[in-house]
């Protein structure tokens, strides 16, 4: 059982994966410094469930994605430090304690290390070589497709510059949705095999070859009556 184990195992870390959808800068896909991590919106509103007050490390009381927290990294991950064990079981916690393991060696996190801990991240963030070598040895990810900007893209991932992807769709109204998807297609968009047809066209439309991934909003039933409704 062990021999076949192994085997299934060795085949799996031969398996390169192309990342469809992530939020990773194309020019720096790493961790500036430990608050990146330990605070990341998904984190940070557990930490508040747990009973972190809302503006103990940001002054906006917003996630650190959402705004500037005023309020240096290390002084950020210091004061959320007491409000991380009630987290450690969460599906978030959990995620939390892998990367700190996995990308970085750190088996627990608390005030007695956590000088140690900070300064092994910012290490690793200034190592261009440690993040090529995590992609591609590590998690075996051959390409990382990222939503976040349009800055140069490394060897790894590619930006939007690259394969269209709108990441600001997923904060306009269904009205607005629509009407960009329109303006695209050039006639409305009643039915499904309107749609069906939109997407055809829009996977056509894309520079170079066939295509093996395209990636767009799906329009849900109601979003026609829902969107006219909101006019």
């Amino acid at each position: 059982m062990a021999d076949h184990r192994q085997v299934v195992q060795e085949a799996l870390r031969e398996v390169k994966v192309i990342d469809p959808h992530c939020h990773l800068r194309p020019e720096r896909p790493c961790a500036d410094n430990l608050a990146d991590i330990l605070l990341y919106h998904h984190v940070w509103i557990e930490l508040v469930s747990s009973g972190m007050p809302q503006h103990e490390v940001t002054r906006k009381g917003l996630p650190q994605e959402l705004g500037d927290p005023k309020i240096a990294p290390f002084e950020r991950v210091r004061r959320a430090l007491k409000y991380v064990d009630p987290i450690w079981s969460t599906t978030s916690g959990l995620y939390l304690r892998w990367i700190l393991q996995d990308l970085y060696g750190v088996q627990e996190l608390n005030d007695r290390n956590l000088t140690e801990v900070y300064d092994i991240v910012q290490q690793k963030a200034d190592d261009e070589r440690w993040q090529d070598e995590l992609f591609a040895e590590r998690c075996g990810i051959e390409r990382s497709i990222t939503v976040e900007s349009d800055a140069p893209s490394g060897r790894i991932l590619v930006g939007k510059e690259h394969i269209l992807q709108n990441i600001l769709d997923g904060k306009r109204s269904s009205a607005e949705m629509l009407a960009s998807m329109e303006r695209s297609y050039g006639r409305a968009i009643d039915d499904a095999q309107d749609y069906r047809q939109y997407v055809t066209q829009l996977a056509e439309s894309l520079p170079g070859q066939r295509p093996v991934f395209v990636n767009v909003w799906s329009l849900p039933l109601s979003m026609r009556s829902s969107a006219l409704a909101s006019k």
